[in-house]
């Protein structure tokens, strides 16, 4: 046990490129560097190092912090604010430009689209790679925001690896050109993604080792993160302004605005119209939380079990 705790701390040292020797630090950009390093590993021998200095913790302390910032920065929304978005441009630009800062990317011209179905169109023309949510993927309404984007959003069927990913996936595995992987639909990506996630999860669950004389990763050292917090807030900023999803381009930044959306008991629920709609059009109608074809809400007369199987047959063969 004593050699494999000197191992660790051996592999702690040279993962940090320096030998502790009681000089004070600056802890943010060992955190940073611990990040980057903590990116490039893939199995679980790889993790352990990681998990024995407590860096899960330090990422699960920073998760909270971000995600108590994106809940704020909507928790006095109303009914009529989910209904009415204000779409506030220059502020949700500040925002983005803050966010690009952060990340050390050059600065962009923002482009809007007013609904999501022209933004693809137009981000697919230049690139496979899909938009990204503005709203922070671990907050509390996120789940109902995920249900107005993909209701159309690349006509992807659920990967049995999405639903996971989405519960485990953190900020962690993110990064300014890598978005969450539930915006994708490519089944290698999504397994990749997974089988990563995993082996950090095994890591965790299985190193018991702890090393004690490590003070840049104690928790209680936890302030050394706000250069990470710093660069994931602006999003939030910018999704409380308006913008709900958007794509970085070489020379632009693709925005699309928040649509509007009616909320009952946390889930998309409309009896009389869409529960998501855009200016141009665009709109999705939703029935409890469940998206249902228009003439369900629109026709309520036409309702029958013959047409409902008939839809549901429809439906199958598409898929």
């Amino acid at each position: 046990m004593i050699e494999q705790k000197r191992g660790i701390s051996a592999a702690l040292r040279r993962i940090g490129g320096r030998i502790l020797n009681g000089a004070p630090r600056n802890v943010e950009p060992i955190v940073l560097q611990r990040w980057t390093e903590w990116q490039k590993c893939w199995d679980r021998f790889d993790f352990a190092p990681f998990v024995a200095s407590g860096l899960h913790r330090m990422f699960g302390a920073i998760s909270e912090r971000i995600i108590a910032h994106a809940d704020a920065a909507v928790a006095d929304w109303t009914t009529s604010d989910y209904r009415n978005p204000q779409i506030d441009q220059p502020k949700a630009a500040a925002a983005i430009s803050r966010f690009l800062a952060e990340w050390d990317a050059p600065q962009r011209r923002l482009r809007w689209f007013v609904d999501a179905r022209s933004a693809r169109a137009h981000i697919r023309e230049r690139s496979s790679e899909p938009p990204r949510p503005a709203y922070w993927p671990r907050m509390g309404i996120a789940s109902l925001l995920d249900s107005a984007w993909h209701v159309e959003a690349l006509g992807r069927r659920a990967h049995p690896n999405d639903p996971w990913l989405r519960h485990y996936e953190d900020w962690q595995d993110w990064s300014i050109t890598t978005p969450p992987a539930a915006v994708y639909d490519d089944p290698m990506l999504l397994v990749n993604r997974w089988t990563r996630k995993e082996n950090w999860l095994v890591a965790i669950a299985t190193t018991t080792a702890r090393i004690e004389s490590e003070p840049w990763m104690d928790v209680s050292a936890i302030r050394g993160a706000d250069a990470v917090v710093r660069r994931w807030t602006p999003l939030a900023d910018a999704f409380a302004a308006g913008l709900f999803y958007f794509w970085i381009g070489p020379e632009e930044v693709i925005c699309i605005s928040r649509p509007s959306l009616w909320v009952m008991d946390g889930r998309l629920h409309r009896e009389d119209g869409p529960a998501v709609e855009w200016p141009s059009g665009e709109r999705y109608f939703f029935w409890r939380g469940v998206e249902v074809p228009c003439w369900l809400i629109e026709e309520p007369e036409t309702i029958s079990a013959e047409r409902i199987s008939a839809e549901t047959n429809v439906d199958g063969d598409a898929a």
